[in-house]
């Protein structure tokens, strides 16, 4: 998938499209992994990934896990937190 010249640092997601910044596809539970990556998550969000480990540092974050140095949000629990899944 090619980057948005708006968004030159804009995850790629398999070879699926991703929405504009800042908004969630038509169907999460369908279009989306299980697991969101760090970028993933930001650019959903329309936030910087620094906020989204800010929020974690002060525990305002959705359930979360690590491989190694990676940061993954379940999908469902980061969904609900955000209020995505309405």
């Amino acid at each position: 998938m090619p980057h948005d010249p708006a968004h030159p640092a804009a995850p790629t997601h398999g070879s699926a499209a991703l929405p504009p910044r800042g908004e969630w596809p038509p169907d999460p539970f369908v279009t989306l992994p299980f697991f969101l990556s760090e970028d993933l998550l930001a650019h959903l969000l329309g936030k910087s990934v620094r906020t989204l480990q800010r929020r974690r540092r002060l525990g305002q974050s959705p359930p979360f896990t690590k491989n190694g140095k990676e940061v993954l949000y379940p999908r469902d629990p980061a969904l609900a937190f955000f209020g995505a899944a309405a």
